[in-house]
């Protein structure tokens, strides 16, 4: 068994820390670079020349150090009151005790005077990436605020975050409670809403990331540079950010606040955008769930939504070249459109069509040519030509 370094309890930060820092004359509202000056020899959490705050504060009880089972990315512009209430939220979330939940926190857990002063990125913090996994210590990433996360604009917790999908640690999305209500708000309820969303996302750039002066920069671009590259850093942060935001839209807060037609809609036009962005995973998934939604809604145009729904999620499946399935749902849509609107209608004629695009790609030119025959007779009769 790997040993795991130690970590503070959640309980105790989200208390007995609190009441220190407000003992210091500082509170919780100020980001984490502000609780003190490192250029200084001596803080409150910081001492020139001792080690880690965990080990030298003997006013924190043994009860609350121990193995961490978590390990917190963040960036210190965030403030000590967002990393508190998104661990406190985790934890109620996935049902963790909070005296029982010791997690890393580098600001508090690493002798950070030392590291100020050699700013290298020596082998005991690449070491303690690799040891997450082994130890099964798993990654709390601070998502605040929600449309310009500041931890995706930082080159060490952009680096950190690649580093642990690599080692192949479970990673978590977490926020406060009150950054992820009004992250699910703006998406159901503003119609430019997940536009926002989408562009923090295209923001994502390693190379215009900052930096601390923790940690020298320019030897972390050299090391991402070399391998894997800057390209595949950040698109795998870009895809993680969706899927992670998409797994959101899913979840029981989302349901709680919006209605079942307010999130059929969101699904179906961030969908669309996914799949114009060749993101098909989460296009796939996000027809799939307003799939799941029109199958259960009562009214008379139920069937016409549900066809919508197969037709979206076979274009999807032909564009990730699954050929075969993209049939099966836009031979149903069409099959439903046709029963309902019957054979000469606008939707009908683009069935044919789609069907005929799979059928291409197929190679089977016979019955695509059928297909695009008949397309272009309903057109005909429709327009009179």
């Amino acid at each position: 068994m790997v040993s795991q370094e130690n970590g503070i309890s959640v309980h105790w930060l989200s208390v007995d820390f609190i009441k220190e820092v407000e003992g210091y004359g500082k509170d919780a509202s100020l980001a984490i670079e502000e609780l003190e000056d490192l250029t200084k020899p001596n803080g409150f959490i910081r001492q020139k020349g001792d080690g880690p705050y965990i080990d030298r504060n003997s006013a924190i009880e043994k009860k609350h150090i121990g193995p961490s089972n978590l390990a917190l990315v963040t960036s210190w512009k965030n403030t000590l009151r967002d990393i508190v209430d998104t661990l406190v939220g985790h934890c109620k979330d996935h049902d963790l005790d909070p005296e029982q939940t010791f997690v890393w926190v580098d600001f508090l857990c690493n002798n950070l005077h030392a590291a100020a002063e050699d700013k290298t990125l020596d082998d005991n913090m690449l070491q303690r990436m690799a040891r997450n996994k082994e130890s099964g210590v798993e990654i709390v990433v601070v998502i605040s605020p929600w449309n310009k996360p500041l931890c995706l604009t930082q080159v060490w917790n952009m680096f950190e975050l690649y580093k642990a999908n690599e080692n192949d640690c479970k990673i978590h999305f977490a926020m406060p409670p009150e950054e992820k209500t009004n992250m699910l708000r703006t998406a159901v309820f503003n119609e430019e809403g997940f536009g926002k969303i989408l562009d923090a996302v295209r923001a994502i750039n390693l190379e215009k990331a900052e930096t601390s002066d923790i940690i020298d920069k320019d030897q972390i671009l050299k090391i991402i540079d070399e391998d894997p590259g800057f390209y595949e850093v950040n698109e795998w942060l870009k895809d993680w950010v969706k899927d992670k935001v998409v797994d959101e839209l899913f979840s029981q807060q989302c349901q709680e606040i919006a209605s079942a037609d307010d999130i059929d809609r969101l699904c179906n036009g961030l969908g669309n955008i996914m799949h114009s962005e060749k993101n098909f995973q989460q296009a796939y998934s996000l027809f799939q769930k307003s799939l799941e939604i029109r199958e259960k809604i009562e009214r008379d145009s139920r069937d016409l939504m549900i066809a919508s729904a197969w037709t979206n999620i076979g274009l999807v499946l032909e564009d990730m070249e699954d050929p075969e399935e993209s049939l099966l749902y836009l031979k149903k849509a069409l099959l439903l459109r046709e029963r309902k609107l019957g054979r000469n209608s606008i939707p009908t004629s683009d069935s044919h069509t789609y069907i005929g695009n799979v059928q291409m790609l197929q190679g089977d030119f016979p019955s695509a040519h059928d297909s695009y025959k008949i397309a272009l007779a309903i057109e005909e009769t429709l327009h009179g030509t």
